[in-house]
């Protein structure tokens, strides 16, 4: 696709931008004059803490938060995030530069220490922004039905280095993280929600490229502004053993019969049974679902997205049993399931949270969520690819 699909899109030049000058990343010649065109208008001007011309407060390091009234603590805890994805945009243009382009057969070196290691040690870096003790990146993968865990800073490195910088040609963003575009968020309902008393923090993003028809990540992070866990959903390239943090057979269960364990299991059997009532219950009253849907599997830019709260999820809800039918959850083939219960890391609080793939019928259903202090769902993403799926 030309020069569109040069390094991680236009879309992500502006997040790397939008944190300031960085090292050059070596890129095709031809591509050059249309991103240096591109950086221009995406740039953002260098302001200091307060609101933007268009309303959308602006945080010190220039980048836009949901208005609301703790501005100035959204704009501290999305730092860590945002400096995260400069590093992210480094490293995949980085391999766009090396790889001329992504252009075929690709230049294996890109992906090898040495000689390509600065590349590598881009993408650490953006490791880094996940919690010194125990952040983790998970990584389901519909084609190929592959799943794939990442528990240290190296393997999340390596796995965004030499398998999602791999098949990031033509990458743009279907659901933009509030700091990249906070009227986005606000449009779809999907601006991150901050860590309280009550829980923690979390957010939702997606992405499509050549390769990928989706990819999206629901991110839980800690009041310090680190991932904790991202449970990672995507269909696309296929991902096999020798995938950084490859897990082979993928699990399907989840032991004990504790708070997490029980709340799946209680979840997945009232949802198949259409008793919405039961299952909109175990929300917390400020409980927020991300609804990501792909409608197209030929067209990873037809995307539903629309955050849902109070009422809004029981409705959710009800569109989604009467879109299966009488049945069809109860009759689907649990492909992956995964959880742990609330914990503590060294200094790390992990929070309860689950996540479960589905078929049902052939459509595609994923569920993350993550649990409140109180035990109740505080949060939940997504991820599906439901063809002729009506939110309105």
């Amino acid at each position: 696709m030309g020069c569109g699909g040069h390094g991680a899109g236009l879309l992500l030049l502006a997040l790397g931008w939008a944190l300031g000058p960085h090292p050059a990343a070596a890129a095709p010649e031809s591509c050059e004059a249309d991103d240096e065109a591109a950086l221009m208008q995406l740039q953002p001007r260098r302001l200091s803490a307060g609101t933007a011309p268009d309303g959308d407060p602006i945080c010190p390091g220039n980048f836009s938060v949901c208005p609301t009234d703790e501005t100035q603590q959204r704009c501290g805890w999305l730092e860590g995030f945002t400096i995260g994805g400069g590093f992210l945009f480094q490293g995949i243009t980085g391999v766009g530069g090396c790889t001329r382009g992504w252009q075929e057969p690709l230049n294996e070196s890109c992906f090898e220490d040495p000689p390509s290691g600065s590349l590598g040690e881009l993408l650490l870096q953006y490791a880094r922004g996940y919690s010194e003790w125990g952040g983790t990146h998970t990584a389901w993968m519909w084609s190929g039905k592959s799943f794939a865990k990442q528990d240290s800073w190296g393997l999340i490195g390596d796995y965004y280095w030499k398998f999602v910088a791999r098949y990031a040609k033509g990458f743009r963003f279907t659901a933009y993280p509030e700091p990249l575009n906070a009227p986005f968020a606000q449009e779809h309902k999907t601006c991150a929600v901050v860590p309280s008393a009550e829980g923690p923090g979390y957010l939702l993003f997606g992405f499509t490229s050549e390769p990928y028809v989706y990819g999206a990540g629901f991110a839980i992070i800690d009041e310090h502004g680190f991932i904790v866990r991202q449970l990672a959903t995507g269909d696309g390239p296929v991902a096999d053993e020798s995938t950084p943090g490859s897990v082979v057979p993928a699990p399907t269960s989840i032991g004990g019969d504790g708070p997490a364990a029980a709340m799946v299991k209680s979840y997945w059997d009232a949802l198949a049974a259409g008793d919405i009532a039961t299952v909109a219950a175990m929300y917390h009253p400020k409980a927020k679902v991300i609804l990501y849907n792909s409608l197209n599997a030929s067209n990873g830019d037809q995307v539903q997205l629309q955050g849902f709260e109070g009422p809004g999820i029981a409705a959710y809800l009800n569109k989604v049993v009467s879109y299966f039918g009488p049945g069809a959850i109860a009759n689907g083939t649990l492909a992956l399931r995964f959880g742990e219960e609330k914990s503590q890391v060294r200094m790390e609080k992990v929070p309860g949270n689950a996540y479960s793939a589905y078929e049902i019928g052939s459509a595609k259903y994923t569920q993350a969520f993550v649990l409140g202090d109180g035990g109740k769902i505080w949060g939940e993403g997504v991820v599906a690819a439901m063809p002729g799926f009506v939110l309105r």
